[in-house]
């Protein structure tokens, strides 16, 4: 994955929104899906599911892809560190790094089967605790969204509305 998807040096050495842009390329989410989805189904296979398994087809590439910008790029991504946020932080990090160091092993070996066990033990209850603590803190998070687009719309009505009325009257007492 080292040449096609994010490494944790390649991110931190970038911009935040150099990050952005490359973690929408169509190739960086591709390759990320299909490393992520291989792994979690060869430490599946190789551990058993753990009791909060999670289906193959519940990995969402894009969604594992913003722990990158959630692991290295915080400040960007939070607004503050609440309790949602720092739990969110707090397992994101040692998923990354577990992820990258089974890529890179992967890679050194040629074969899974010459990851070390201990590197994929667990993978899968990290990935599934990552994915349970983003959809925890999205919700709060997209209703904060929809709470300021809605009172920017109000804004922007109110604004229309005395744009109107100025040009209503101020072109009649020009005449």
């Amino acid at each position: 994955m080292q040449s096609e998807g994010p490494t944790t040096e390649y991110v931190e050495s970038i911009s935040f929104e150099a990050l952005v842009v490359f973690l929408r390329e169509k190739k960086v989410i591709a390759v990320t899906k299909a490393c992520l989805q291989r792994i979690h189904y060869l430490c599946t296979l190789r551990h058993g599911a753990p009791p909060n398994a999670l289906a193959q087809r519940e990995v969402n590439a894009r969604v594992f892809l913003a722990g990158f910008m959630i692991a290295y790029k915080p400040v960007n991504v939070f607004e503050s560190m609440g309790t949602l946020e720092q739990a969110l932080f707090d397992v994101t990090v040692p998923l990354i790094r577990s992820f990258e160091q089974i890529c890179n092993a992967i890679l050194k070996g040629k074969s899974f089967a010459e990851v070390p066990h201990e590197l994929t033990n667990g993978f899968c209850s990290l990935l599934f605790d990552y994915l349970k603590r983003f959809a925890a803190w999205k919700i709060p998070d997209e209703a904060k969204l929809l709470c300021r687009i809605k009172h920017a719309l109000i804004a922007l009505y109110q604004v229309a509305s005395l744009l109107l009325l100025f040009i209503f009257v101020g072109g009649s007492s020009s005449v």
